[in-house]
């Protein structure tokens, strides 16, 4: 069973009573924040989190909100085509001088032998 199963078989045992961050700690689940995160995100869980005392908290699986998730053809998968973010930036676009050569973002000085004195003071 992996640690975000582990979470939400535990979050569902719970019920209303909800479970805090001493029981994850409990459980060696060190980064249950994380897990609780992933489900809000990957599967829509509705989950409250409630001050307890001093820097802990407990965690109530509600359900899942009535908002639609988005699809996999949204989200651009794998499988699907890329979504479209328009052309290509170009050094050469509007407000930027041209340049002396293409993919070239400045001009360059030419480089001018360094003495041995300026080396030492840098």
């Amino acid at each position: 069973m992996t640690q975000k199963e582990t979470v939400l078989a535990m979050l569902k045992k719970a019920g209303p009573e909800g479970v805090t961050s001493n029981q994850f700690y409990s459980a060696c689940l060190p980064r249950f924040g994380a897990r609780i995160h992933e489900l809000k995100k990957e599967q829509g869980l509705d989950i409250q989190k409630e001050p307890v005392e001093d820097g802990h908290f407990r965690y109530i699986l509600v359900g899942r909100p009535s908002v639609p998730q988005q699809s996999s053809a949204d989200l651009g998968e794998v499988g699907n085509s890329p979504p479209n973010f328009g052309a290509p930036l170009s050094p050469d676009g509007p407000g930027n001088p041209p340049s002396s050569s293409p993919g070239q973002l400045f001009e360059l000085e030419p480089e001018r032998p360094v003495s041995h004195y300026e080396w030492e003071a840098a």
